[in-house]
């Protein structure tokens, strides 16, 4: 699965709760988004699909490891 705002910002919906971990503190994910400039801005660890987000934390992409 692969999500992106530019391509379907109606799908991300349900994912605009999740929020990206702080930028001092717990080591983020940046798992890449593959074909896209988008890198994982979750907590490393975290479970579930992996999610980039831009300024004010707007989400803008959402992938699991299949791409």
């Amino acid at each position: 699965m692969r999500i992106l705002r530019d391509d379907n910002p109606k799908a991300i919906e349900p994912f605009k709760h999740i929020k990206p971990a702080p930028i001092f503190g717990p080591m983020r994910c940046f798992a890449p988004c593959h074909g896209t400039v988008y890198t994982c801005t979750l907590a490393q660890g975290h479970s579930g699909p992996h999610v980039s987000h831009a300024l004010f934390k707007k989400v803008k992409a959402v992938w699991d490891e299949r791409g």
